[in-house]
């Protein structure tokens, strides 16, 4: 769904462009679920979305390969039942870019980027702009028809925003709707490293793999989660739902806190994440989700690599066989020098099997 649109990122006007319009639908739980977690994902994540081919504009489905690279702008579709049946509500969310597109028997399957920029609903009911469109997801006497991948032009400028307040402006928009009243959304704002308060960007964590984006993290380094929540109604359940974070004990100490209880209406929230030391690279994965006893809510799961430190190691291992070495007899030495050699590769040995101990133990 490729459109023209004059874009505004706060009040700066930008060049007209070609977009891709990714219409979502809160029918299915599943829908549901991945429209929660496209407000939920941090910037540079890949998401993937499923479309039947008769929902896909015509042009496009002459041309797949050509969505490959375009920018998209994600709007939820909400339905609601009026006298001669169901008329679709939109909200569009965030800007998104397409990675790749291929169509599969009757499905086409989109793997797209998340960008940082949030639609900012602040001022604009976009509901009424979307509307305008000549193709798009419409009224049908069950379930809405139409095209859910548009081609079209915009006549009015969108405001995309990478602030807090606009994915604000966005949650209390939808919250309101049946299909999102009982959810608690809540988004990762950032990843750091403590030690040198750096903000880490996600990436490509397996070359051979495109669509694998994530973290890669230092072994042994120490990290803090930054998250935003949101609940936007039903405050009777306050305190009653939590959000657990998950990670592989092998490579982490234990999280502070392991959960986090819901207490108001909008939080902030900072987790500490130590990890521990490895001998080799790993991939792991942090998740991040409801408990989901009394609200419904985001799952996020992020691929994380964990480097060892080769240097380190390595000296380490260094040691360990010099001392070997010392304590063996391989050097041609007698006397007191020969003890007190023997001596000190003794203790180098051990010293570095007890640091080594600590270290991954």
């Amino acid at each position: 769904m490729v459109i023209e649109l004059n874009m505004v990122n706060r009040g700066e006007k930008m060049k007209y462009n070609k977009i891709v319009y990714l219409f979502s639908s809160s029918y299915r739980e599943r829908y549901r679920q991945d429209n929660i977690n496209v407000l939920a994902y941090p910037s540079g994540f890949i998401m993937h979305f499923r479309y039947d081919r008769k929902g896909v504009d015509d042009k496009l489905l002459n041309d797949i390969d050509s969505l490959k690279g375009k920018e998209a702008i994600i709007v939820i579709v909400d339905s609601e039942k009026g006298n001669k049946g169901v008329f679709p509500k939109f909200y569009p969310v965030r800007k998104a870019k397409i990675i790749k597109a291929e169509l599969s028997g009757s499905v086409l399957h989109l793997y797209f980027e998340l960008l940082p920029d949030w639609i900012d609903h602040t001022e604009i009911d976009y509901d009424s702009l979307i509307k305008s469109l000549k193709e798009r997801p419409k009224e049908g006497k069950e379930y809405l028809s139409g095209k859910f991948i548009v081609m079209d032009q915009l006549v009015q400028p969108i405001e995309f925003s990478p602030r807090t307040e606009a994915w604000e402006s966005i949650i209390k928009k939808i919250s309101v709707l049946e299909s999102y009243k009982r959810t608690l959304f809540f988004k990762l704002d950032a990843v750091r490293e403590v030690s040198q308060d750096k903000e880490l960007k996600i990436g490509n964590i397996d070359k051979h793999v495109e669509i694998l984006r994530g973290y890669v993290i230092r072994s042994g380094g120490k990290y803090v989660l930054e998250i935003s929540l949101y609940l936007g109604n039903d405050l009777s359940v306050v305190g009653k739902d939590k959000i657990v974070i998950r990670t592989d004990e092998k490579i982490f100490y234990p999280v502070i806190p392991k959960e986090i209880s819901i207490n108001f209406r909008v939080d902030k929230q900072i987790i500490y994440i130590p990890t521990k030391q490895v001998f080799f690279d790993n991939l792991t994965y942090l998740i991040i989700e409801l408990e989901k006893k009394y609200l419904s809510g985001p799952k996020i799961i992020i691929p994380l690599k964990v480097k060892y430190n080769r240097i380190k190691f390595g000296l380490s291992f260094l040691i360990f066989f010099a001392g070997l070495i010392f304590t063996g007899g391989v050097i041609p030495l007698s006397g007191t020098t020969s003890i007190i050699i023997k001596v000190i590769g003794s203790f180098m040995s051990t010293a570095t099997i007890a640091w080594l101990y600590r270290k991954i133990g």
